[in-house]
């Protein structure tokens, strides 16, 4: 949807979620920059986002200096959710006031690209004052290219977050919200000087629960990944990939005695596409085996596919289709392993130069290998946001969740109304 919050997902698995965020970095080094102006043409602009298009008497007025844009705004809004605790019954509704504030930096030159984000979310429930939660974060990321074949990044990320009831594994309903302190640093190389290449990356992600009571959930990754590139064409890049996940709990075993530690390793297929702004996007599929360290834990192979590709049929329209499936840490009781299907297709359309519309549907598929247990949840949400000038617009979105299990627990259905107003500089 257009109007996003800065939060993080907290699905530990994903093999190259970390990994992807490189290559995006990659192609910004290289790729051309829209700015843009109030008359800039639209198939200049094709590739874009449908968000950041110039609008005549409706652009945002960013801080300049030299080279360096500032970007402050702030989003507040009311949000009527009617299942807060995610209940199949005794449902408890509530209002949910939300104040985010943000700040986006950015410096381009020839062979530099800086970005980072400081932003904040602070939640106050009406009724259920239990439920409020504060969450925050830093990221940022440098892209450096060397010369035409050559270019590095690096990125690094700091967030406190909070584990939602709708989670395949939440809290338990009579504990407050989970707080966790999730942090990631990553590497990455790229050297291409004609048809074929190669590139790397590497990370560590943490993510440190504040209760002691979660602390076996509490878990450090290690990632890396290799890739041969072939240059098809000058806007598709073909490449197979492999690549190794180890992680590492911070206990020796969870409360059921199982050590939880595990390594994954794969090799995928894929594509890099970046078609004349029509077609952008990473996507691979390929073969996964995870090797669980506990001795009385099955190891398991299986297909995997991450990617998120945009598909842009005019310059005002987008259509974004971001995939995962794979292996996914898991602590759940009886379970050998985790094994996660995720599919979110988004639109996005300028409906008029102050109106700006969207619509998101996602699938995410939790199979719990071994304890017989599958979650399947479904969220469906729509909206629109009406640019009053450059620095106002009105929000409105409608969503709702449905999770429907194998075993008849845990199925709830969530449906929210948010009206909110952002503000910026």
């Amino acid at each position: 949807m257009v109007i996003r919050r800065p939060t993080v997902a907290i699905c530990e698995g994903a093999p190259n979620r970390l990994l992807a965020q490189f290559a995006s970095v990659l192609l910004a080094c290289s790729a051309p920059q829209y700015l843009g102006s109030a008359v800039a043409s639209d198939e200049n602009l094709r590739g874009a986002s449908v968000q950041s298009l110039p609008r005549a008497g409706y652009q945002p007025h960013e801080i300049r200096l030299g080279a360096t844009t500032f970007a402050p705004s702030l989003l507040i809004d009311a949000t009527n959710n009617n299942n807060i605790f995610a209940r199949s019954t005794g449902v408890t509704g509530d209002t949910i006031f939300s104040f985010a504030p943000s700040v986006a930096i950015r410096k381009t030159t020839s062979k530099l690209t800086l970005s980072s984000n400081i932003f904040a979310n602070i939640l106050r429930f009406a009724k259920h004052a239990e439920e409020n939660v504060n969450t925050f974060g830093l990221d940022g990321s440098a892209g450096y290219k060397l010369n035409h074949a050559t270019s590095a990044t690096v990125n690094a990320s700091y967030q406190r977050v909070y584990l939602r009831r709708i989670d395949p594994q939440p809290p338990n309903p009579g504990l407050p919200p989970a707080l966790i302190d999730a942090t990631s640093v990553g590497l990455g190389y790229q050297f291409q000087p004609h048809t074929f290449g190669i590139s790397s990356g590497i990370g560590i992600s943490k993510t440190a629960y504040r209760d002691p009571i979660f602390a076996d959930r509490n878990l450090t990754t290690y990632r890396g990944n290799v890739r041969g590139l072939f240059a098809a064409s000058h806007h598709v890049n073909l490449f197979v990939e492999g690549f190794l996940n180890h992680r590492d709990f911070a206990t020796s075993v969870d409360l059921g005695g199982v050590n939880r530690d595990s390594v994954t390793k794969g090799l995928n297929l894929g594509a890099t596409l970046d078609i004349s702004g029509h077609w952008t996007g990473d996507i691979s599929i390929g073969l996964f085996h995870a090797e669980p360290h506990d001795p009385s834990l099955r190891s398991f192979s299986g297909l995997g596919m991450n990617g998120s590709v945009t598909w842009h049929p005019q310059t005002r329209t987008s259509v974004s289709l971001d995939v995962f499936s794979g292996d996914v840490a898991t602590i759940q009781s009886g379970a050998y392993g985790r094994t996660d299907m995720n599919v979110s297709l988004e639109i996005e359309q300028e409906a008029h130069h102050n109106l700006l519309l969207h619509a998101n549907f996602a699938h995410r598929d939790a199979n719990f290998r071994g304890g017989g247990l599958e979650k399947v949840t479904l969220v469906t949400s729509a909206g629109a946001e009406y640019l009053l000038n450059g620095r106002a617009s009105m929000t409105i979105d409608f969503s709702r969740t449905r999770r429907t299990t194998n075993t008849g627990n845990d199925e709830f259905v969530q449906d929210e109304v948010r009206i909110g107003t952002r503000l910026r500089y």
